[in-house]
């Protein structure tokens, strides 16, 4: 059975949300990710966490 699928690189959302965190700190901005659109799939909260994003509440949604 063939069917959509969607792959996840995440050294790539570890290396962006790195970025992302680094150019808000020079304005004290604080980063938050928002896992909504993948369930809080486990590999890429932790390379958002890795990343430098903040702990929200979605990433205690994991279920993987």
């Amino acid at each position: 059975m063939v069917f959509p699928s969607i792959s996840v690189d995440t050294k790539k959302i570890q290396r962006n949300a790195k970025a992302i965190v680094r150019m808000c700190k020079q304005h004290n901005i604080e980063v938050m990710g928002i896992t909504k659109g993948i369930c809080a799939y486990t590999p890429a909260v932790e390379a958002m966490l890795k990343g430098g994003g903040s702990k929200t509440w979605r990433f205690t949604n994991k279920k993987y």
